[in-house]
């Protein structure tokens, strides 16, 4: 339910409050005095499109609701603060083309305000053929006012949805995985063909390095052999001749070269195929690093993740096997739920119609026809069939689907449908409703408005004196001048001077008469 609605600096308002109450509230006002302007604002903090062309300076507008357990849910989850209310409030800045809307003082997006306020406020002046010829809404409206029990079809019904969404996800993942599947294979093979093993690099760059040092020795002692003899040669022929003071050196030079070509092996293992190896070995292991971009302690781990991933095809493919076959025994129990309880709306079909055409004779259609028929569905909440409502309100033409009536044809028999007490909403807004009909059949409406209201939260555009009179809250937008106007609340003897201005008589007793009158003939 909204509490309060406040405007400033939108369009015509410079500033103005609606103090709303629950039941009945209308608005009245001459023609273009700005009471659907109101309308719009409440559209625009529910999340609706702003028209940038037709916002000529910056505005301010805030919406403050009535909180329930729903809403406090859908609130904590988005981790909004709750505190009993809902405080919505959007700023429009024409220069920058852009606004801000918040939720207790919370940023949110528009679709974040429409997803919260969706089957909470209906607002009229939106009329859509996909509010009220949705065939889905139409379907819980027989329900609703026949009565039928669904049974546990809806329980059955939120199971099969959440298989058939597991299934999706499954199939979809289980079809990423068979695109793959190959290359998954082929990658598995190539680190498999490897055989790694825990803790081979580090064995393997540590035996590179012990080989690297065996091989410069290796290379040190050949070039070592080769000049060894030649030298040798040539310090014993120095030591021949040599003076006395360096005999001794030189003698202790050819010991040391004898003892280092006794150390010298005269033959090597070949190191270098090792070696080799190695080096072969790591650039392969370095290859996979590159390629899959890992350490070798991922590429241990690849293995492992190659093999889940595959084992996880064969095993997602037994588990949509199993879904389906669920599927298939929830689609059979489900579809014997759903034939009874098709066959209980068959046998309300012609009363339902009775009563919808019924009404809306009585709301001013003098030549309506009616027709309510059941259309098969795929599987949905309420069963697998549709209801159709078909009407017509011009003679000799059979009955239609919703889409083909006017906005106000439109209006008046959502308002009909409303009334059989199947509305979600908390709030509806209604603009106009009762535009060019008589002042007994807008005393109708104005009955059927009042009736409403104790279940839902009304508020109703109205030009209608026979309408208004019916309403707990009275509001009055007034054009102040040109550009500005402003709304106030009416009561007591102010109130019957503006039904008697809507009447057009200047006696609001003559008025308060005459609508007593048409009240008492409704009734």
């Amino acid at each position: 339910m909204i509490r309060r609605l406040t405007v400033r600096d939108y369009l015509l308002f410079g500033a103005a409050t609606l103090e709303l109450g629950r039941g009945f509230n209308v608005l009245s006002g001459e023609t273009g005095a700005g009471k659907s302007l109101l309308i719009d604002a409440i559209n625009l903090l529910a999340g609706g499109r702003v028209d940038w062309d037709s916002v000529p300076r910056r505005a301010y507008l805030e919406m403050v609701l009535e909180g329930d357990r729903d809403m406090e849910a859908s609130l904590r989850d988005l981790g909004i603060p709750y505190d009993g209310e809902v405080v919505v409030r959007r700023t429009l800045n024409p220069a920058t083309r852009r606004s801000r809307i918040l939720i207790n003082d919370m940023q949110v997006s528009a679709s974040t305000v429409r997803r919260l306020l969706e089957g909470k406020i209906f607002v009229g002046s939106q009329f859509s053929h996909m509010a009220v010829d949705d065939p889905h809404f139409q379907t819980e409206v027989l329900d609703r006012f026949t009565g039928i029990d669904l049974g546990r079809y809806p329980s059955l019904y939120a199971e099969y949805v959440a298989k058939k969404e597991r299934m999706r996800r499954l199939e979809s993942r289980l079809n990423e995985l068979r695109e793959r599947e190959d290359y998954l294979r082929f990658q598995l093979e190539e680190v498999r063909r490897l055989g790694l093993r825990e803790g081979e690099e580090e064995d393997l760059l540590r035996r590179r390095e012990e080989l690297e040092e065996s091989i410069r020795a290796q290379e040190w002692s050949g070039r070592f052999r080769e000049v060894y003899p030649s030298v040798r040669e040539a310090i014993a022929s120095l030591l021949r001749d040599a003076p006395e003071r360096f005999r001794g050196r030189l003698r202790d030079i050819l010991d040391t070269l004898t003892d280092i070509a006794l150390e010298v092996p005269e033959e090597w293992e070949d190191l270098q195929e090792e070696f080799d190896r190695i080096n072969a070995r790591l650039y392969e292991i370095g290859r996979l690093k590159s390629k899959f971009r890992t350490d070798f302690a991922g590429l241990l781990k690849l293995e492992t993740s190659l093999e889940e991933e595959l084992k996880a095809i064969g095993e997602m493919e037994e588990e949509v096997e199993r879904l389906r076959s669920e599927l298939i025994l929830l689609e059979e129990e489900m579809g014997r739920l759903a034939d009874s309880i098709d066959a209980e709306r068959r046998r309300y079909l012609k009363d339902f119609a009775a009563y919808i055409g019924e009404n809306l004779k009585a709301l001013g259609f003098e030549y309506v026809k009616t027709s309510v028929r059941l259309e098969p569905s795929d599987f949905h909440v309420r069963g697998k069939s549709l209801v159709r409502i078909l009407i017509s309100t011009i003679p000799d033409v059979p009955p239609q689907e919703l889409a083909h009536l006017s906005g106000g044809e439109l209006a008046r028999t959502a308002l009909v449908l409303f009334s059989t007490g199947a509305s979600h909403f908390r709030t509806l807004i209604l603009d106009e409703i009762d535009v060019g009909v008589s002042p007994s059949v807008a005393s109708r409406i104005g009955s059927l408005l009042k009736a409403l209201s104790s279940d839902v939260q009304i508020i109703a555009i109205t030009h209608q004196a026979s309408t208004a009179s019916y309403a707990d809250r009275h509001f009055v937008v007034e054009r102040l001048s040109p550009a500005e106007a402003t709304v106030r609340e009416v009561r007591g003897e102010e109130r019957w001077r503006e039904l008697a201005r809507m009447m057009g008589v200047s006696d609001p007793d003559l008025a308060r008469a005459t609508l007593e009158t048409t009240k008492n003939r409704t009734l």
